[in-house]
Order: C-alpha cells, then sequence, then structure tokens
C-alpha cells in the first residue's frame, strides 16, 4: 500500500498566495469587485476531498481571514462552514465544479456566503451595502475556472 503524499504545503502556498490577493488594496470602484479568493480556495480543497475535515478546514481559514481583517471574529468562518456544509450536498450531484455548470454553482455558493457575511455586518450594526453582494458573486464565478486549474496542477505535481 502506497503512502499518499501531504497535500499541506500545497494548500498552504495556495491559501498564502490567495489571501495575498484577497487583502491587498484596491482602489474603492475595484474593491467592490474582487473576488473571494480564499472562498474559491475552501470550494477546490472540498470538491477534491484533499482535507478529511472540511467544515473545520473551512472554520480555520474563515478565522484566520477574520483576524487578518481585523472585523468581527467568526463572520468568515461562518459563512466559509456554511458553504462547505451545502458542497456536501452538491457532492452526489457532481465530484468537481467544472464548465459552466461549475461556474454557476460557484457563482450561487458565493452569493450565499456574502448573504451570511452581509448578515453579519448588519447584526452587529456596521454599514451594510447590500446592492453590491452580486459583484463579488460575478467575479469570483469568473475566476473560478483558472482557480480551478491553476490549484489543480498545484496539487498535481503533489501527488504524482
Amino acid at each position: 500500500m502506497q503512502r499518499q503524499p501531504s497535500l499541506f504545503l500545497p494548500v498552504s502556498g495556495c491559501f498564502i498566495v490567495l489571501l495575498l490577493l484577497q487583502i491587498s488594496p484596491l482602489s474603492g470602484t475595484f474593491q467592490m469587485w474582487r473576488p473571494d479568493f480564499v472562498l474559491l480556495l475552501v470550494i477546490y480543497v472540498t470538491q477534491r476531498r484533499l482535507i478529511r475535515f472540511d467544515v473545520e478546514f473551512a472554520c480555520l481559514i474563515g478565522l484566520m481571514l477574520d483576524i487578518v481583517y481585523g472585523g468581527i471574529l467568526g463572520k468568515h468562518a461562518i459563512a466559509y462552514s456554511f458553504t462547505v456544509y451545502l458542497l456536501w450536498g452538491l457532492r452526489t450531484q457532481s465530484l468537481h465544479l467544472r464548465g459552466l455548470r461549475g461556474i454557476v454553482r460557484v457563482f450561487l455558493l458565493t452569493i450565499l456566503s456574502q448573504v451570511l457575511l452581509y448578515s453579519v455586518n448588519a447584526l452587529a450594526q456596521q454599514s451594510v451595502s447590500g446592492s453590491w453582494i452580486l459583484l463579488p458573486a460575478f467575479t469570483t464565478a469568473l475566476a473560478w475556472p483558472l482557480a480551478f486549474q491553476v490549484m489543480d496542477r498545484v496539487v498535481s505535481r503533489q501527488e504524482a
């Protein structure tokens, strides 16, 4: 029986790159259009079943992002954990989110994640601009095919 290689380094490397893309400063207009790069990693890891404890992974990644942003602790953890939970229900329909079907599903998952983030902000009585929920969902869905391909190559090198 062969021992499966550790995927800690490639997943960690992808997380660092995507986190830097997520937190890099942008001007006001472009900030509203920024894809949720870290959510792309959470979706990818869940779909590829790279880590056995998906919800815990999503919660940990979300908490790390909350700490980096310095906002409400736990809002990204809730949004990402709920996304993973929904992906578990989708697993029976498709193992990988590829093609147009994948783009649509990532779009819908990102909208749900954005709604949860905005809901937590509203409950904490922080400023909420609900009209911009679709913008990051749109760009995240468009970034999905490229992100999937890049992460797949990084992980495949480690598995080979």
